[in-house]
């Protein structure tokens, strides 16, 4: 996915090359160049966004890093230099007024049958990402993430058959929101199977109240994706940080004989 981040980032990193040669680069040299494109730039705030976005990409992430992006609209993508944050400034979400489960959905998932859990496998299920289509996903990234699950602050659900994950995805968990970044299928279903479990999570006494699911595809809109701008996500991050609800499954493992997990056993 392109966006305007992406010369920014180029010229970024072609100056830091430079200055890294010339044995200048540091903090100080950053800021400098960072005022020098802004004062240069039509659109002063635009290019402040982006400026900051990509300046980050040159600090190794923390966990802290990735929440505080997320709240501004960036996601944290590996390369082949490193890592870069992407900015997205209109979000595709489902909240308890769009989401539904439809009937074929419903049979789909009753008919696969897949043991659903929460909180169980999650490196897997990101490298199972990472084998299938996320190039984005490189080793330094995914163990960011990691660590930020190991701190509660990402989740996964899995979906099994015989014990074996066949489906799942996985996302950051921020107050009562579920951030989803990516998900895979090795099986009929196992995705849709996941997603379904997301979704009979949301509502006031359940796990979330809203899913981000950033930008949205045929299978999402079928659960009830809706166009948002990012203040949208904004206001529910900062409304529901204070009220976090943990997993009624402390121990990671949430298996269910239901293809889609109650409200009560996530």
């Amino acid at each position: 996915m392109t966006t305007r981040l992406e010369p920014l980032f180029d010229l970024l990193t072609a100056v830091r090359d430079r200055l890294r040669a010339a044995g200048v680069i540091g903090p100080l040299a950053r800021v400098r160049l960072a005022r020098l494109l802004i004062r240069s730039s039509p659109d002063r705030l635009a290019t402040a966004h982006e400026v900051a976005a990509a300046g980050a990409s040159f600090v190794p992430p923390t966990p802290a890093d990735i929440i505080g992006q997320f709240y501004c609209g960036n996601i944290l993508f590996g390369t082949e230099e490193g890592t870069r944050w992407k900015f997205y400034g209109r979000r595709f979400v489902i909240t308890p007024e769009t989401s539904r489960l439809p009937r074929r959905i419903r049979r789909d998932i009753r008919n696969a049958g897949y043991d659903v859990a929460f909180d169980r496998d999650f490196g897997e299920i990101v490298r199972a990402c990472a084998d299938r289509h996320d190039n984005w996903l490189t080793p330094s990234v995914i163990a960011s993430y990691e660590q930020l699950h190991e701190m509660g602050g990402a989740t996964c659900i899995g979906c099994y058959r015989d014990g074996e994950l066949v489906g799942g995805l996985w996302g950051l968990d921020i107050g009562r929101v579920l951030g989803g970044m990516s998900m895979f299928h090795s099986a009929d279903s196992g995705g849709t199977t996941a997603i379904g479990a997301a979704v009979e999570q949301i509502g006031p006494d359940r796990r979330w109240d809203m899913i981000d699911v950033g930008t949205t595809s045929p299978l999402w809109e079928r659960f009830g994706t809706v166009e948002a701008p990012l203040a949208v996500l904004q206001d529910q991050l900062a409304g529901a940080l204070g009220r976090n609800t943990p997993p009624p499954d402390q121990d990671g493992d949430s298996s269910t004989d239901a293809a889609v997990a109650s409200p009560a056993s996530p």
